[in-house]
């Protein structure tokens, strides 16, 4: 190709074919290791997603658990206790009077 062109008796164009090659390889090395540091940051991010998850994962479940417990029966039936209510020995019934006032 060298041949084709004449550019064998040309220094300056094998200096600038160089130069460029150069710089082409220069700036590919440097986006290689712009990708590898981004890279390396975005997998140190989604390792700390994951820890924060895992934590929340485990709150949800402890406040699941601290729910379940504090909505038993048997719990609600000593916190109706300390606030007071007892249990009912005897029933009593009252008739309508709505009935009996409408009739006069």
């Amino acid at each position: 190709m060298l041949e084709r062109f004449n550019l064998e008796n040309k220094p300056w164009f094998r200096k600038k074919l160089l130069a460029l090659i150069l710089v082409v390889v220069a700036v590919v090395a440097i986006m290689e290791i712009w990708m590898v540091n981004r890279l390396a940051t975005y997998g140190e991010q989604l390792s700390k997603l994951d820890q924060i998850q895992d934590s929340l994962v485990t709150e949800n479940e402890l406040i699941e658990n601290e729910i379940a417990q504090k909505s038993s029966l048997s719990h609600l039936g000593e916190a109706a206790k300390e606030q007071g209510f007892y249990t009912i020995k005897n029933i009593e019934y009252f008739k309508d009077n709505s009935e009996i006032a409408s009739t006069k």
